[in-house]
């Protein structure tokens, strides 16, 4: 039986491969000894906050340092909601007034009879999260973020939700990349990059600690008065041609999340 083991220890043995690992110089070293890091660095500086009609700032209320809420509006006259700005999925979508359920009741939702712009796909859909999924139908309106406004944005309306009851939001806004979210539907950071809304394709997000107040996402830019240090931009070309994603200038999207 000992032998048995020990011809089984060394016939594992020789299972295990080692490779090595060899550490790579990062960007900032490599553009450092070609002496290219402060032009690298100053071209960059204009992606950070410009205060004019291309950047905004909207504020986020935290709850319980879970959830991070901002408002927007749909319709023409608007119809106000709360949503979760939310760098994992790519869908915008709020509860259809004809919604029946429990969660439902207890949110803001849309009437489209009340909207002049609103404009019905009659496209159903299913979105499915970790936390639930709402099921519904697709539709089209004037969508403002800010200062900023999608015109024919295309977002969703629930019919039904599960696993959204007592959550201090009513819907979701997605940012995350066009190839998950629902066929034929422009997510609205592309829809207003693509109208040429941004000065630069970038959005972060500063998020305040114990404190319902404070928290902000930015659209267009990150203001400096948020954070200390510098950036490190890492580019994400590869990926991006990966995923079906392109934007006319750039391939760099800036996202801080939770």
């Amino acid at each position: 039986m000992k032998w048995l083991v020990l011809l089984g220890l060394v016939a594992l043995s020789e299972c295990i491969v080692i490779l090595p690992l060899r550490k790579v110089k990062t960007l900032r070293e490599t553009l450092r000894e070609k002496n290219l890091l402060n032009n690298f660095l100053e071209e960059r500086a204009y992606r950070l906050f410009k205060n004019d009609s291309k950047t905004a700032i909207l504020p986020l209320r935290n709850f319980l340092d879970i959830a991070y809420v901002g408002t927007i509006t749909i319709g023409t006259p608007p119809q106000e909601f709360r949503v979760l700005f939310d760098t994992g999925s790519a869908d915008l979508w709020v509860p259809s007034i004809t919604c029946t359920s429990p969660a439902c009741k207890t949110h803001n939702t849309f009437n489209p009879q009340n909207s002049s712009s609103f404009r019905e796909a009659g496209q159903p859909v299913i979105i499915f999260y970790g936390s639930g999924l709402i099921q519904g139908f697709i539709g089209s309106d004037t969508v403002q973020m800010g200062n900023f406004v999608s015109v024919n944005q295309s977002f969703a309306l629930s019919l039904m939700e599960l696993g959204y009851d007592g959550v201090p939001f009513d819907g979701i806004l997605g940012l995350a990349f066009p190839s998950i979210g629902i066929k034929g539907a422009m997510p609205i950071f592309d829809n207003l990059w693509s109208q040429g809304a941004f000065s630069e394709p970038v959005f972060a997000f500063y998020l305040s600690k114990s404190k319902p107040e404070g928290s902000v996402v930015m659209f267009g830019g990150v203001d400096h008065r948020y954070y200390k240090g510098e950036l490190n931009w890492i580019s994400i070309d590869l990926w991006l041609k990966r995923n079906g994603r392109q934007h006319p200038q750039t391939h760099e999207r800036q996202a801080r999340g939770f």
